[in-house]
């Protein structure tokens, strides 16, 4: 799984530092849970002096030589990578050609935000193999597994794909996890965690800070957001004791004492975001939160704000 690296042009630019690859970590996580092992490659850069400058630009991320020894050294026959934001998919494009430059045979699979949105797209580009639409633990895990079996990929649920005629063909929809809890916690050992977490953040009162979602989707309608190319209109929270789990889990094993809650809305559901409050202000834990999505307001009531600020949220 590569966690892709960010472009932008050379005369104007501001440093991308890497953003932990959370999606993947989920997708990593429900994979060891079925018995499926894989790796997590980043391919972004945590010092500014690493970047590479090609042309009129600036990439924040390893070398198409570095890429291409991770695809000789690892020879995988499935690399997914995750492809959230439409202004960085041009990046993304690229990783998949230095892919196939060294083995034609490796099936990329895009996945995320701009990947759902615009899988017909995507397609056209011959070094792009399949498309997860939507939730991806599920149908990544249906896929890989077909993929090494050397199985047909044509009836998985929740992709994209182009059939022997060029035709984009986009299968069933797969149907949501509706038992977040099922879902393993983000894989972070996986990964070298520490190197994602904050510190020396402007915004943040403590450090390290670390990020959760605590639940996915949302109902609204707001004309300018693409949650629902991922989550539809279907809103899904985890139980207040798994979410604290995690917390519990991340202070205890990489000192984090602030949280960032990144659900698209948090607080749909009153008595479960009441009783996360609750459960962080019962096991005592001495955290600081935020909400930096945002949080829908009329969601929220004067009694459940005060437990908001007495478990630990600022802003």
């Amino acid at each position: 799984l590569f966690n892709p690296y960010y472009t932008q042009f050379r005369s104007y630019y501001s440093y991308c530092r890497p953003a932990l690859p959370i999606s993947l970590l989920y997708i990593a996580g429900y994979l060891k849970k079925h018995s499926l092992d894989c790796a997590i490659k980043e391919l972004g850069i945590f010092d500014i002096e690493d970047a590479v400058k090609k042309g009129q630009s600036v990439r924040f991320g390893l070398s198409d030589e570095a890429i291409e020894g991770i695809i000789k050294n690892e020879m995988p026959k499935i690399v997914g990578i995750t492809c959230m934001y439409s202004i960085y998919f041009k990046d993304v494009v690229e990783i998949a050609g230095t892919i196939k430059k060294v083995d034609p045979n490796v099936k990329v699979i895009l996945g995320g935000n701009h990947a759902s949105s615009f899988a017909s797209q995507i397609l056209k580009n011959r070094n792009i193999d399949i498309i997860v639409i939507g939730e991806g633990e599920a149908t990544f895990l249906e896929l890989a597994r077909k993929i090494l079996n050397e199985e047909l990929t044509d009836d998985v649920e929740g992709i994209a794909y182009l059939d022997r005629n060029n035709k984009v063909i986009k299968t069933k929809a797969r149907q949501f996890i509706s038992n977040l809890d099922e879902i393993p916690f983000p894989l972070v050992e996986i990964v070298n965690y520490k190197q994602y977490l904050g510190k020396g953040n402007p915004f943040a009162l403590r450090s390290p800070t670390a990020c959760i979602v605590s639940s996915r989707g949302c109902p609204g309608k707001c004309v300018y957001c693409t949650v629902s190319a991922v989550w539809g209109r279907v809103w899904r929270g985890r139980s207040p004791k798994n979410v604290v789990d995690e917390i519990e889990s991340l202070m205890k094993n990489y000192q984090v004492s602030e949280f960032a809650f990144l659900d698209d809305s948090a607080s749909v559901d009153r008595k479960r975001w009441e009783g996360i409050c609750d459960e962080i202000i019962r096991r005592k834990l001495d955290i600081k939160w935020t909400t930096p999505n945002g949080i829908a307001h009329w969601t929220l009531t004067k009694e459940i704000i005060n437990k908001m600020k007495e478990s630990g949220c600022y802003r």
